[in-house]
């Protein structure tokens, strides 16, 4: 499959709700705050379409008067994991950061996440400060933290 990246509108909803759902299980962002992303938030929810429904998105959420921005998360269907998704939509994102005036990206990872957190460590975030109970069930997130540089660019 050669990936098509683009920005998901409202008309994306389902599709976004599925893969949250079958991405993740548990902490799911409910249909009303995805709707609010999809179409009102200072935000951009990147996806890749797939051959009948998108296979991975990453939402990253601008900060009016600030130079930082946050990653809520990145998602790729446990079937096409391994195929370079995630790596496409960070890099992505980077850009978009970039074209939008942010230096800084954030992110909150949950704790036991080790593979999220080798992938945003190979990618040049550092760990910060540790939030508990931020996600469902009490579990801690550590958050992690990227100054954005123009050498912040997609090698495809």
């Amino acid at each position: 499959m050669n990936p098509n990246i683009r920005a998901a509108t409202g008309k994306d909803l389902e599709a976004v709700l599925e893969l949250e759902r079958v991405g993740y299980d548990s902490d799911h962002f409910g249909r009303r705050q995805f709707l609010h992303l999809l179409t009102k938030a200072n935000a951009v929810t990147l996806i890749i379409d797939g051959e009948q429904s998108i296979v991975g998105m990453c939402m990253v959420a601008f900060h009016r008067g600030s130079s930082s921005c946050r990653i809520y998360n990145i998602t790729v269907h446990p079937g096409h994991r391994r195929n370079g998704y995630a790596k496409m939509l960070l890099e992505e994102a980077q850009l978009l950061a970039i074209s939008r005036g942010a230096n800084v990206m954030r992110l909150e990872v949950r704790h036991d996440n080790d593979i999220a957190i080798s992938f945003y460590e190979r990618y040049g975030f550092v760990r910060g400060e540790r939030k508990r109970n931020y996600y469902d069930g009490g579990k801690s997130a550590w958050v992690y933290r990227k100054r954005l540089t123009t050498s912040d660019s997609v090698t495809r």
